[in-house]
């Protein structure tokens, strides 16, 4: 069911704004399309490999701008692994990593987003979905801006927000749960991607 691409690859292909990369980072996703999903536990699988030093999922939400339309590069993630697989290559404003893993409906956001919006740290953002609509009949997902990154190391662009994987899971229609699209993988030390594509995808 897994198929590798480096990120460089995947970056390429689905613009979802990742590019360059470390060559200790790839991502994994459905063989049978990019938008495929598959269930998020699997990701227990990756982990557990001995070649991998950790893993995220990922669940693209999309967004529209609430000031001019536009679509949004929201995704859904788990903070604290999602830290543990990007944390160094990122500049976070100050006590942005505590806040975020402690506010359920928070969210982080690259710094060009952060100035196209207009927002600021601590804003309240109703941000709707065509992807994934509120089960509960809401137009629009309330979200609280809990801080923003750059990426001096490039490992991702400042236009992009991260919500909480569970905020998102819990809202939506039971029956569109516990799914994810894609698993970034951060490679122990001194482990080829190339390597680590062929273990990944024979599981």
């Amino acid at each position: 069911i897994f198929a590798f691409v480096t990120l460089r690859s995947f970056s390429e292909s689905w613009d979802h704004g990742t590019v360059d990369f470390a060559a200790n980072l790839l991502a994994t996703r459905h063989k049978v399309s990019l938008v495929a999903e598959w269930p998020a536990n699997k990701i227990a699988i990756v982990k557990a490999l001995p070649e991998v030093e950790d893993a995220t999922e990922l669940r693209w939400f999309g967004g529209q701008s609430p000031s001019t339309d536009t679509q949004l590069g929201f995704s859904a993630v788990d903070p604290a692994s999602f830290l543990k697989v990007y944390g160094k290559t990122l500049d976070l404003t100050p006590g942005a990593a505590e806040k975020w893993m402690s506010t359920r409906d928070g969210v982080l956001c690259g710094a060009s987003t952060m100035a196209t919006e207009k927002w600021k740290v601590g804003d309240k953002i109703a941000i709707p979905s065509g992807i994934y609509p509120p089960a509960d009949g809401s137009v629009a997902w309330s979200f609280t801006l809990i801080g923003s990154f750059t990426s001096p190391a490039g490992t991702l662009e400042s236009n992009l927000c991260f919500l909480h994987y569970k905020y998102l899971n819990e809202g939506i229609a039971p029956e569109r749960r516990d799914m994810a699209q894609t698993f970034i993988v951060r490679l122990k030390p001194g482990i080829r991607q190339a390597d680590a594509a062929k273990i990944i995808d024979a599981k």
